[in-house]
């Protein structure tokens, strides 16, 4: 107990100690998870199945000259050996640093790479699209578009109940099915929906073992790790010209509606400029229609990058002329 109170100190202080102007590190936290999953039946226990992980976190809020700036940093391991304090606190303050002294952008169309982070909780948003429970009631955008394109030709997404870098591996579904890795879009076409038992037998189509079940609950549907295959670019090419790298968004639940893809939402970022820092934003919004970008993708770059959680890995990904509204 002593080791870990002592290791959220270091954390705040870790933050607090990087420059005078950092004026506070008001979220500072440990955790550890353990996860134990039971399905049993009236004969006697089905399945069974565990993981465990432990986290940090750490926030850095920087003030100066009427400028202010707060991020809020992650990390998540599979043992206390390799949470590394320094490292959170550095990255929750560069970020911070960076946005500092963000202004408004001149309103007109971007090219625009996100945070995977930001990738990885868009899809999540626009899962209903996944969903075959979804499309049984007529809440599936792409309801009948199996065998279609929905997405660029270079976009293959898989789910991967078992994927090597995931934090969470998924043996069997809430109905006791044995998972496997399941293609949802390939090469931009959609190939799959999550599918229970009732939905496959409705669809007549074989069950992809995708069942979700709380005790009690309803029977639906849900994925495990979502990876998107990566893309031929290197960063250089990738960021190339002028592009805004996106870090963070405001209003996901409130500005995105999942049946027609329409959002709207606040951003902050950096602007680059064939690949570096050329200046930050803040008080932009971001609009446009989930499903039409992942058709007006441009570029994928070459390296998998996970969220905080996970359980998503894509490349960087950049759509091209994504409105952006600022000052004017």
């Amino acid at each position: 107990i002593s080791h870990k109170k002592n290791f959220v100190l270091d954390l705040e202080n870790q933050v607090l100690s990087k420059a005078s102007h950092v004026r506070s590190a008001p979220y500072n936290g440990l955790s550890e998870n353990h996860h134990e999953h039971y399905l049993v039946n009236h004969l006697g226990p089905v399945s069974y199945a565990q993981s465990s992980s432990v986290s940090c976190y750490t926030s850095a809020l920087i003030e100066e000259d009427a400028h202010k700036s707060m991020i809020y940093e992650v990390m998540l391991e599979r043992s206390y050996g390799k949470l590394d304090a320094k490292k959170c606190a550095e990255t929750a303050y560069e970020k911070a640093r960076m946005l500092l002294d963000g202004t408004s952008l001149t309103s007109g169309k971007y090219d625009v790479i996100f945070d995977p982070d930001i990738v990885s909780d868009l899809f999540a948003v626009f899962g209903e699209a996944f969903s075959a429970k979804s499309a049984l009631e007529g809440k599936n955008p792409w309801a009948t578009k199996l065998g279609q394109q929905v997405a660029h030709a270079g976009i293959t997404l898989s789910d991967v109940p078992d994927y090597k870098l995931a934090f969470h591996y998924s043996l069997f579904d809430d109905e006791g099915v044995k998972q496997r890795p399941l293609d949802l879009i390939s090469y931009g076409e959609l190939k799959n929906f999550y599918h229970n038992s009732r939905t496959a037998k409705v669809f007549c189509v074989p069950n992809t073992a995708h069942a979700s079940r709380s005790p009690g609950g309803p029977l639906g549907v849900s994925g495990t790790t979502q990876v998107m295959h990566k893309g031929t670019l290197e960063k250089s090419e990738l960021y190339r010209g002028k592009t805004l790298f996106i870090m963070d968004i405001q209003g996901l639940h409130s500005g995105a509606d999942p049946i027609s893809g329409h959002f709207s939402l606040g951003a902050k970022g950096i602007l680059m400029n064939n690949g570096k820092f050329e200046r930050a934003f803040n008080d932009v919004t971001l609009s446009g229609n989930f499903y039409q970008m992942l058709l007006r993708l441009e570029l994928l770059g070459d390296e998998l990058q996970g969220n905080k959680s996970k359980n998503f890995f894509a490349p960087e990904l950049r759509f091209q002329n994504m409105d952006v509204s600022g000052s004017n």
